[in-house]
């Protein structure tokens, strides 16, 4: 069972977010879906360098520190904040791993996270995917709730930034 619990995200989505699949986050483009204080669209995933490193952790710390909520990676967003398009990235343990590793590594106190890979589906005549060689592709559900233990901090230039959404 997934460590948030919204009516508002799960109406949004069509589902829990255990059980939120590829089409449900195609109809977010479909539906013309804005981002709101507790949905956040990213088109690609969060980079190595210390930047995104820190925007992921900031991402994070902020809805932890306000009304909780969910990150979709592999959504891409208009200058409205509206999804328009849904490519997805590439899905793998070590990335899922790096993500978790960032957030444990860049707020403190640590809150709780759950991210959630959300496969591609392909229909085939005879049941496989003719894409066996090529990586797993589809979005990560970076599920974080409202937190007890906040304020959560992310250290920038040797200082504590507490953000929130807004």
């Amino acid at each position: 069972m997934s460590i948030l619990r919204s009516r508002r995200l799960e109406s949004v989505f069509g589902a829990s977010f255990d059980h939120v699949t590829a089409n449900n986050i195609r109809s977010l483009v479909s539906n013309g879906v804005t981002e709101e204080f507790d949905l956040d669209f990213k088109r690609e995933l969060y980079g190595n360098t210390d930047k995104a490193k820190r925007d992921l952790a900031g991402d994070v710390a902020a809805l932890a520190n306000t009304a909780g909520g969910v990150i979709v990676i592999g959504v891409a967003e208009d200058d409205q904040a509206r999804a328009v398009d849904a490519d997805g990235v590439v899905l793998t343990d070590t990335e899922k791993g790096r993500m978790l590793q960032i957030v444990a590594s860049g707020v403190s106190p640590l809150p709780a996270i759950d991210i959630i890979a959300v496969p591609e589906t392909f229909d085939s005549s005879n049941g496989t995917s003719d894409r066996d060689d090529e990586p797993a592709r589809g979005f990560y559900l970076v599920v974080v709730p409202k937190s007890a233990s906040m304020p959560h901090a992310v250290i920038i230039n040797d200082a504590f930034r507490f953000p929130m959404r807004n």
